[in-house]
């Protein structure tokens, strides 16, 4: 059981690697392009929900900082990178062994 959490936790690392490699990369050829490229971020938001909810209480706190262009990515970004560790480090957690009374 262990092993294949810890491929799950790998395997999540990697799609949200993918995910963060794309729209960081569409985010900046396309910066001052007037083309709408919207996909990637939310695939990026979809990817490491829950923790990337708090962008919406952070915009609503300060606003003027969050809307400069690559904040939201950043921020993005750090919420998968931040799961992706929290599965990583739970996967390599073992259960206790209990001792016979």
């Amino acid at each position: 059981m262990r092993n294949v959490t810890k491929v799950l936790a790998l395997a999540y690392a990697v799609i949200v690697g993918l995910a963060a490699l794309w729209a960081w990369y569409t985010d900046v050829t396309l910066l001052h392009s007037g083309r709408e490229h919207m996909l990637p971020g939310l695939l990026l938001v979809i990817v490491s929900l829950p923790t990337s909810k708090t962008l919406d209480l952070l915009y609503e706190h300060w606003p003027a900082f969050f809307s400069q262009p690559f904040v939201q990515l950043s921020w993005t970004t750090a919420c998968g990178m931040f799961q992706a560790l929290v599965l990583y480090f739970a996967s390599r957690l073992r259960p206790r062994e209990r001792s016979g009374a």
